[in-house]
């Protein structure tokens, strides 16, 4: 009969990961924002955590934020405070 129960609750507990695997996998941006807030964690820490993960495996993805940084300080040629006539 005990093991019936251990059973039992071994299912139990099984059957709650897999529905909170897939509430998670179904939520929205705004939903899982605002778990994140719930947390404790910004989105903008996940974000340039995440950016920086990114920077770390690619490093094509470090030399366009570089760029984008210099882009928006006007010291590319590109940008638009630099434009010469």
């Amino acid at each position: 009969m005990a093991w019936l129960i251990a059973l039992a609750v071994i299912g139990v507990a099984f059957s709650a990961l897999i529905y909170d695997y897939r509430r998670k996998q179904a939520r929205n941006v705004e939903e899982y924002e605002a778990e994140l807030e719930k947390q404790g964690i910004s989105g903008q820490m996940m974000r340039g955590g995440l950016l920086e993960l990114q920077k770390m495996l690619n490093p094509d993805t470090k030399a366009a934020v570089e760029f984008a940084k210099d882009e928006q300080q006007g010291q590319t040629k590109t940008a638009k405070g630099n434009e010469e006539p």
